[in-house]
């Protein structure tokens, strides 16, 4: 807007430089006056372009009516009496920790504190409309708009649950329906709900003593449920190979006579015969299969 009523000062200037009226008491300003025109359409052209960053949106405001359209970064041509209001389109972050805690009543009854954080951005497409119904400024939207609809959200899903279902059983349950009301409900104001994390559980120190003793007590019994599994599993595979082996010594004993051994002592004398080890073995050859196998080691 500087620029515009420089530009206008400039070309008002040099149209009396250019006229030369009889009052003046310069003559010969025409030369003078040209350059001076000029200038201020130079500067009038300059005041028309307007560059937005990176990461950044732009409304235009013309005499107190807001362009619809929004300004996207880089180079923008607009009326140079125009003014301008950018916004970050970038992820922002709002986290709610210490004396800014959210204290939230549960299903039974009890006052639970809880530590969070809200990563969203600006929609761009709706940065004239949050200028407009909103807020001016990102400050004021995250102040005015976003944390009090933060804080309500997380007290209306909360209310629904126990202590204990907050603090372990549920929480990314509900950390998940808080994430979705969030994205819905602030969609209407142009911002986009990227994630939404709870840090932090923070109980009475006499309820909080008790849900730890349960959860320890749970997992205690889990522990002696997943070793009894364990037991009754190894025993079946025990039973499973003692019926295996007796199988297969019955097969053996119902197979197995003096004769087949005979057999095979036969065979290992064969290849004894052809190999180059000097150690014998001596195997028995009663009829019915008896005695020590006797093994001779020789030197060579």
């Amino acid at each position: 807007m500087l620029k515009f009523l420089i530009a206008i000062s400039l070309i008002l200037i040099s149209i009396f430089l250019i006229i030369e009226p009889k009052w003046m008491p310069f003559k010969k300003t025409r030369g003078f006056g040209l350059i001076v025109l000029c200038s201020g359409f130079v500067l009038l052209f300059i005041s028309s372009i307007l560059v937005i960053p990176a990461g950044n949106t732009g409304v235009a405001i013309f005499f107190g009516k807001v362009s619809p359209k929004p300004l996207k970064s880089g180079v923008n041509l607009i009326p140079p009496y125009a003014s301008i209001v950018t916004y970050s389109t970038r992820l922002q972050e709002i986290t709610l920790e210490k004396e800014n805690l959210i204290e939230a009543r549960v299903l039974n009854g009890l006052i639970i504190k809880i530590d969070s954080t809200t990563l969203y951005r600006i929609n761009e497409e709706k940065a004239p409309e949050i200028y407009s119904l909103y807020a001016t400024n990102l400050d004021d939207l995250k102040e005015k708009i976003l944390i009090p609809i933060i804080r309500t959200e997380i007290r209306n899903i909360v209310s629904k649950y126990t202590a204990e279902e907050v603090y372990s059983i549920k929480r990314e349950q509900i950390s998940k329906e808080i994430e979705n009301s969030l994205r819905e409900n602030l969609s209407l104001a142009g911002v986009i709900v990227e994630k939404f994390l709870i840090r932090g559980i923070f109980l009475p120190p006499d309820l909080d003593e008790a849900i730890q003793a349960k959860l320890k007590a749970q997992q205690e019994a889990e522990a002696m449920v997943y070793k009894k599994q364990k037991a009754e599993e190894e025993a079946r595979i025990r039973i499973i190979e003692a019926k295996g082996l007796s199988e297969a010594q019955r097969i053996i004993n119902s197979t197995l006579t003096p004769y087949y051994i005979q057999l095979e002592a036969i065979r290992m004398y064969k290849e004894l015969a052809s190999s180059s080890n000097t150690t014998f073995i001596v195997v028995p050859t009663s009829p019915n299969a008896t005695g020590i196998p006797l093994i001779i080691n020789g030197v060579k």
